[in-house]
């Protein structure tokens, strides 16, 4: 089977392929620009104090609970740490919330708690 097509070059064939930049040739560069998704910064209406509040509530309310809510407990715990994040994943922080929530259960107060916290961040 004969090729013109040598063997240089970029030669894609089926399948899928996303590039997000590419550069083929002699002296060739490319050069990608990723701008960050809104969830990259802290929120505008977030107000770092206030929320540092609403985790104690939480904590509070999941105090006594942490064996019958074992999986909120565990995402309360990484929605701290998270939260002590220099830049807080706030994408993963607000799925964390919405774990708690979900996990709580018939614990009014814990579900109150992580309500109050995902109103916080918008």
């Amino acid at each position: 089977m004969s090729n013109d097509r040598g063997t240089s070059g970029v030669h894609i064939s089926g399948g899928h392929v996303t590039i997000g930049a590419l550069a083929q040739g002699d002296n060739a560069s490319a050069h990608a620009v990723v701008h960050a998704g809104p969830d990259a910064a802290r929120p505008p209406e977030v107000d770092t104090t206030s929320l540092a509040q609403l985790l104690t509530q939480l904590r509070d309310a999941l105090a006594g609970h942490e064996d019958e809510l074992p999986d909120a407990s565990a995402a309360a715990t990484d929605l701290a740490q998270s939260l002590d994040r220099p830049q807080p994943p706030w994408a993963r922080i607000r799925e964390l919330v919405a774990a708690i929530a979900g996990a709580a259960g018939s614990v009014t107060a814990v579900a109150e708690a992580a309500e109050a916290i995902g109103k916080a961040l918008g």
